[in-house]
């Protein structure tokens, strides 16, 4: 499952995206999602690998940030996510599924990431169905 963004289909095989989105090009926040980000994902990757051909395999997930322009990726996954424009804003979304976890609150940490990584994968993320 996935979407079309500039007349090609991208995430074709991907059932979640994990899309911090630090808008508006506020260096302050690229700089925090830079330093944050790398070291969740390659925690996951390394839980995952770990589980690959387990009962309990971890899903594919996928990190980003918004850079100091948007682009069009990013402006098609805010679209399709339903978004909205406040900053910063951490959210899982599940394009298969058509859903989002967006977590609330102003400030984002190694904290705030690690929690939400957590609880998705123990499935305790409360999730918003996505409207047409």
């Amino acid at each position: 499952m996935g979407f079309y963004c500039g007349g090609r289909f991208i995430y074709s095989e991907v059932g979640v995206i994990f899309f911090p989105c630090f808008v508006d090009g506020d260096e302050d926040l690229i700089g925090k999602a830079e330093s944050l980000l790398p070291s969740a994902a390659g925690q996951y990757l390394v839980e995952r690998k770990a589980s690959l051909e387990t009962a309990s395999e971890l899903p594919e997930l996928r990190f980003f940030y918004e850079g100091p322009e948007s682009d069009e990726i990013a402006d098609s996954i805010r679209t399709f996510a339903q978004l909205d424009g406040r900053k910063p804003l951490l959210t899982i979304v599940d394009i298969g599924e058509r859903r989002t976890h967006t977590v609330q609150g102003d400030e984002i940490s190694k904290e705030t990431i690690d929690d939400l990584i957590s609880k998705f994968k123990n499935c305790t993320l409360d999730f918003v169905q996505l409207c047409d």
